[in-house]
């Protein structure tokens, strides 16, 4: 059945060496996990009914400051590219109101939010998702979503970046 979705992130500096690692590594966490093949081959075979296995829903998740938003009139969207067969999905996300947060409510409000837009994309676009189930992805993706906010998924994330990096950022 095979991997039918991609995920990644852009981020605005915050100014702060400590709060940047500490958004990477929530978002490095949330991101792994929903592009796990793994999993993505398991919940496939609940959701698809070809073996095709294009990626047809492709989230790019942006985390901006307010002015940057404000200066450029930043806004989230989504659109169906006919020609790929795919979604995109692009939501900006206020980095402010993050950002005093610690990592475990970080977590938990980033993957929330995410869960909430995702949830209202895929239900405006169900009827453009061939051979996909949306309602059945959004209950699996619930599950997933759950799984990531409580830190139950496996991830160590890149040790040697963190290695090179230090703890010490500011």
């Amino acid at each position: 059945m095979g991997v039918f979705l991609f995920s990644t992130y852009e981020l605005d500096s915050t100014g702060s060496g400590k709060h940047d690692k500490l958004f990477r590594k929530v978002l490095d966490y949330l991101i792994h996990n929903l592009n796990d093949v793994e999993w993505q081959e398991l919940i496939s075979k609940k959701i698809r009914t070809s073996n095709d296995s294009r990626r047809i829903i492709k989230i790019y998740l942006r985390f901006f400051n307010k002015m940057r938003i404000e200066e450029n009139v930043l806004k989230s969207y989504s659109k169906y590219v006919n020609k790929d067969e795919c979604l995109i999905v692009d939501p900006v996300f206020l980095l402010d109101e993050y950002i005093n947060l610690g990592e475990e409510i970080m977590r938990k409000e980033i993957s929330s939010n995410l869960l909430s837009y995702l949830e209202e994309v895929l239900i405006k676009y169900k009827d453009r998702l061939k051979d996909f189930d949306v309602f059945n992805f959004i209950e699996l993706l619930r599950l997933r979503i759950e799984d990531i906010k409580s830190n139950q998924l496996s991830y160590s994330g890149s040790n040697e970046l963190n290695e090179l990096l230090g703890d010490d950022l500011d």
